[in-house]
């Protein structure tokens, strides 16, 4: 086992935020592109997604929508891979949401196996499912958000 670590972040703009009100909006694409950016940095061969993923409905809303960031982190475990997301110490308009420093080999093996099970007919509902913002996967401070921008547009 190697001792190289890795680290790659991006900010993203808090001006723009998701239905909850609280983080960026921040969809399946960009987490792809994330973990594929890193990925593509420390290993040898480029694993892409298969495309006919793209003409699965499901795989459609979880690249297009918004995701839980919360779940992502702790989904991203599973495979291994420290995720992290945090507001920019020395700009407050943007948060920073990257890879939190994992060896090499470890992020290897987990991006593949997260890719796998996304790609995978049996695994990947599910884990669609557990990502993607809803009322059900809120926290119960964007529920609150949400609550109130309904109640302000129901007022008018």
């Amino acid at each position: 086992m190697t001792d190289k670590k890795i680290v790659y972040y991006f900010d993203h703009d808090l001006s723009k935020k998701d239905t909850g009100g609280v983080g960026p909006t921040y969809t399946g694409k960009n987490l792809l592109f994330l973990l594929w950016w890193t990925y593509s940095y420390v290993a040898e061969d480029n694993l892409d997604i298969d495309t006919s993923l793209f003409e699965v409905p499901e795989f459609n809303d979880f690249y297009n929508n918004g995701l839980e960031l919360y779940r992502i982190k702790n989904e991203l475990a599973n495979y291994n891979i420290r995720f992290g997301y945090e507001v920019n110490p020395k700009d407050s308009t943007k948060m920073l949401i990257g890879i939190l420093p994992t060896d090499e080999e470890d992020y290897v093996k987990g991006y593949r196996n997260f890719i796998a099970d996304i790609s995978n007919p049996d695994t990947r509902y599910a884990i669609y499912h557990r990502l993607i913002k809803t009322m059900d996967t809120m926290l119960p401070i964007e529920q609150i958000n949400v609550y109130k921008s309904l109640a302000k547009g129901n007022k008018k």
